[in-house]
């Protein structure tokens, strides 16, 4: 869910700026292996109640011109977003 409302958030800043996010590279970093390689299509969906959300993030993912996920460590997050 933060994922979706960061996106959302960095679509609507852009719009704002007259810019459009099929112009920008994004790079999405993330703890989670089995979110990111959900999204990248790698691994399924098992999880009913998650397929609503993997929804919503891949129509805003879809909107940016290039997208690259990377995992980092969990330590790296918590140091990142201070929690």
């Amino acid at each position: 869910m933060a994922l979706i409302e960061g996106l959302e958030a960095l679509i609507e800043e852009l719009s704002s700026t007259q810019s459009k996010p099929d112009e920008v590279a994004l790079e999405i970093r993330g703890d989670s292996r089995l979110v990111l390689k959900q999204l990248a299509g790698e691994w399924k969906i098992k999880n009913v109640a998650l397929r609503k959300l993997h929804r919503s993030a891949q129509s805003l993912i879809n909107q940016f011109g290039e997208v690259q996920m990377v995992h980092q460590a969990r330590s790296e997050t918590v140091r990142a977003l201070g929690h």
